[in-house]
């Protein structure tokens, strides 16, 4: 296993990155489509771009936001593109055309989007202004006519067909596995799920079923590509592997920065992780001292094996390649980074993955 660690820290020197630099602000969020084909990146600037994920060639951006955007999601068969932004908006677009076809108003900044399985249902969380800091979860139906990419009329958006007040403050959130449920992430490093029955989720308090996760904000809930496991990356300087099953928390990463956003690799028995410094400190703290990097570890022996160093900035999204063969990151630098693995790295992940299969702790199918 040094030897492992060894050969991967000479290999990744070799890696040069494609820079892409269309954002005029800060990254807050690199998002591949189920293909691997695009790359999808928002930011601060109002815009979310659409690249070429092979050639970092753009293909366009979706323009009609009054504020940062926190987050994209898209559907599995890549036609419908979802944002939300601080301007308390989210919007759906049609991913070929960047046409509009319907706006979410809310009552207060969109921090989270995200599309169930089958693209039929979606949900959002977002901050109340006025009152108190209480946030809420809003259950959404794509009728036949917008997932046809028929434009629905100004006067006429879609309303939310369900919303939940009085949530704590949360930034994130994920659809359980056959969409039998919602988790959200809690700044107070809380897990809550909402079960969901007949396509709506069950009012009573009672049937919310809360994790004690982390000791601070839980910025970014990510599953594997089989959603039998889910890793989560916190600002108290840990992201946890999850169990989807029994929500029970088989290992911990530790890091000596907050963590902004983590990643199950589709291939290997690895993750990775992306934070550093809090950016209002980044002015004032080097990149060597601001701990600005992507870091890699191994999901069985929770052991960093690798670093990618290249952002001014705290990285604050990170995402694997579906084919496990390269990543993506998006720093507060402005700037996305896309690395594609050497073949150094797949012969000895293999090697090292192969000597090791009959001690696997996750039992995790691997996708080929």
């Amino acid at each position: 296993y040094v030897l492992f660690v060894c050969l991967f820290f000479h290999n990744t020197a070799n890696m040069r990155p494609i820079l892409l630099n269309g954002h005029g602000r800060s990254i807050t969020r690199v998002k591949y489509n189920r293909d691997g084909d695009l790359l999808f990146t928002i930011s601060k600037d109002k815009s979310a771009s659409v690249w070429w994920s092979d050639t970092g060639d753009r293909l366009g951006t979706f323009d009609g936001h009054n504020g940062a955007i926190w987050d994209i999601d898209v559907t599995d068969d890549s036609s419908l593109v979802v944002t939300g932004s601080g301007d308390s908006f989210a919007i759906v677009w049609n991913c070929a055309t960047g046409e509009i076809l319907t706006r979410l108003e809310h009552r207060g900044p969109v921090h989270c989007v995200c599309l169930a399985e089958g693209g039929k249902s979606l949900f959002t969380i977002s901050k109340t202004i006025g009152s108190g800091g209480a946030y809420e979860l809003r259950l959404y139906e794509l009728d036949a006519d917008l997932r046809a990419l028929t434009p629905l009329p100004e006067e006429a958006p879609l309303e939310p067909a369900q919303i939940i007040g009085d949530l704590p403050e949360a930034v994130c959130g994920v659809w359980m596995p056959l969409n039998l449920g919602i988790m959200v992430g809690a700044n107070n490093g809380e897990l809550m799920i909402f079960p969901m029955e007949g396509g709506r989720i069950v009012e009573d308090p009672s049937a919310v079923h809360r994790v004690d996760a982390h000791k601070g904000k839980i910025n970014k809930i990510e599953f594997n590509r089989e959603k039998t496991l889910f890793i989560t990356a916190s600002k108290d300087n840990t992201a946890k592997l999850f169990e989807s099953k029994n929500l029970t928390c088989r290992k911990i990463f530790h890091t000596p920065a907050p963590i902004n956003h983590a990643a199950i690799s589709p291939l290997f028995d690895h993750v990775m992780t992306g934070g550093g410094q809090d950016a209002k400190d980044v002015t004032t703290t080097s990149a060597q001292h601001g701990k600005f990097m992507v870091r890699f570890f191994h999901a069985i022996y929770t052991e960093e094996f690798g670093r990618v160093k290249g952002h001014f900035g705290p990285v604050n999204s990170v995402a694997f390649h579906p084919s496990g063969r390269g990543f993506a990151s998006g720093g507060e630098d402005g700037y996305v980074r896309l690395h594609t693995f050497d073949a150094g790295y797949f012969k000895i992940s293999a090697d090292t993955d192969r000597s090791e299969e009959h001690t696997s702790e996750l039992q995790s199918p691997r996708a080929s």
